[in-house]
């Protein structure tokens, strides 16, 4: 199985109704083009004693598989390790549902009313049924079939990326790249240097806005000018203009209004997946700024005595500093801390 696949725990109690809410969930699941897999952490024996599957697993047999008209199952030697379970389903699988009755590391619906335990990502809790209600399990199978969006959308922003789950900065940059792209009306990710991104911020965002791109430091094109703001300047050097494209202030708050039930970065994750533009971000065509063109000679600055870029090189008279050193020339104070003084 892909470790790119998406899981959702279903755990409770005996009798919470988890089995039920799987086999409400799967034809919806289905219906919206997923393809499904199944896991259950069981109490109770697997294989038949005395049978020749249990007598060959038992002299030492690694795996047998037994086949007859109806199906086929493996047996493998026991294992508690989830990682390993799940590499023994199938690869092109994008979505497991992991039936438990302990906390896992991956999403999880609640059933029965167990309450949540500390680190869990909650992402429903469903404490009628089973059966469970129509519309209940209806927004559930939505909810999942947004999260295995919201996370292929997470995860090809590359392996920096360490939460896919829950990494909506991730999500959002890909939104935000794609819009400022669609404003200037150019194909992405680039394989030229036509365009140019001037970054407000860092992180998996960052990650997000070179993988959809195509835009690298490397290649001079894409900077980083710390703001700390989820913001890009998206440049057409072609056709000389740009646009600011800003992440809305209130995107939390409508994370928590369209999804109040769940985990709050998983609310985050499923509305910067499925929300409209217009509710998440804005935009405004500024004036194209100066970007680096060909590399010029590098400048020694006679304060630190470091080289410097001659595109970084602050020009005072007829003698060049880097910037930390001009500012401190002309008595401005700087922090690298992130606050004044």
């Amino acid at each position: 199985m892909s470790t790119d696949v998406t899981v959702v725990c279903l755990r409770g109690p005996s009798g919470a109704g988890k089995t039920a809410l799987a086999e409400q969930l799967l034809p919806l699941l289905a219906a919206r083009g997923l393809r499904c897999g199944y896991l259950k952490r069981a109490h109770h024996g697997l294989d038949i004693a005395g049978k020749d599957s249990d007598r060959l697993a038992r002299a030492g047999a690694a795996a047998v598989l037994v086949h007859d008209a109806t199906g086929a199952a493996l047996f493998r030697q026991p294992t508690a390790d989830l990682g390993a379970l799940l590499r023994l389903l199938p690869p092109d699988l994008d979505l497991v549902l992991l039936e438990t009755f302990r906390p896992e590391r991956f999403p999880m619906v609640l059933c029965g009313g167990v309450p949540a335990e500390a680190g869990e990502t909650v992402l429903a809790q469903l404490d009628d049924g089973p059966p469970h209600p129509t519309e209940a399990v209806y927004r559930l199978a939505t909810m999942i079939g947004t999260l295995c969006r919201a996370r292929a959308v997470a995860a090809a922003a590359g392996p920096s990326t360490r939460r896919p789950h829950r990494c909506a900065g991730a999500v959002l940059g890909r939104r935000l790249a794609a819009l400022g792209a669609a404003l200037l009306e150019l194909t992405i990710p680039r394989v030229d240097h036509r365009l140019h991104v001037i970054a407000e911020n860092d992180g998996c965002a960052a990650d997000a806005l070179m993988a959809a791109t195509g835009c690298h430091p490397g290649n001079r094109t894409l900077r980083f000018v710390y703001h700390g703001k989820l913001a890009a300047t998206f440049v057409d050097t072609e056709r000389d203009r740009a646009v600011r494209v800003w992440a809305r202030g209130d995107c939390r708050a409508l994370a928590r209004l369209r999804y109040p039930e769940a985990d709050r970065h998983l609310a985050q994750l499923l509305t910067y997946a499925e929300a409209a533009e217009a509710d998440l971000f804005a935009h405004r065509w500024v004036p194209p700024p100066p970007l680096p063109g060909r590399r010029r000679r590098h400048v020694l600055c006679p304060g630190c005595e470091e080289e410097v870029d001659g595109d970084a090189v602050t020009w005072l008279g007829d003698t060049g500093y880097c910037q930390p050193c001009a500012a401190a020339r002309v008595g401005a104070a700087l922090s690298w801390e992130g606050e004044p003084g």
